[in-house]
């Protein structure tokens, strides 16, 4: 018998008005998890890799699909990170222990607060902090359904869930 599954994240994407916090607009997609980001969670699962301590929500802008063959090298320049947010360093997601196969960022979602008027195509995450960084482990990419575009008034808020179920 030969099953595979897919594997990778779902992402919940909100933006939220910063003043009342009413989320204005929410849209849940599954990414893609690339052979980068794969090959690094079964060499730590199963070969003795040196894991990633912290992982970093990178949003990026240009009208980009993700792709199997992307790596942290290759994905921030054809996807066109975005940097114009609050905050020195990409925004890290603190999970919780996993619980029932999932782990998540729910009790901490991540939150970006822009300067202007910006547009967002998709989300990745990657194991390096520095904004504009083109080196680490993809993890995870995603394009959104449809652009996100977030001005001071707002801020997008952004929950990522991995789920591994036994088939």
């Amino acid at each position: 018998m030969n099953e595979t599954t897919k594997s990778g994240f779902t992402y919940t994407v909100e933006t939220v008005r910063r003043k009342t916090g009413e989320v204005v607009e929410r849209e849940t997609i599954h990414n893609i998890m690339p052979a980068q980001g794969r090959n690094h969670a079964l060499d730590v699962l199963l070969n003795e890799a040196t894991p990633v301590t912290a992982w970093y929500l990178v949003p990026y802008g240009n009208d980009y699909a993700p792709q199997d063959t992307d790596t942290a090298a290759t994905f921030i320049g054809l996807a066109g990170e975005l940097t114009n947010y609050t905050g020195s360093t990409r925004i890290a997601i603190n999970t919780a222990a996993a619980s029932g196969g999932v782990v998540s960022n729910s009790a901490n979602r991540a939150e970006f607060e822009f300067d202007a008027e910006t547009t967002i195509r998709g989300l990745a995450l990657i194991s390096t902090p520095s904004k504009g960084a083109a080196s680490g482990i993809l993890l995870s990419a995603v394009r959104l359904a449809s652009p996100k575009t977030p001005d001071p008034n707002f801020l997008l808020r952004v929950l990522a869930v991995i789920d591994l179920q036994s088939a």
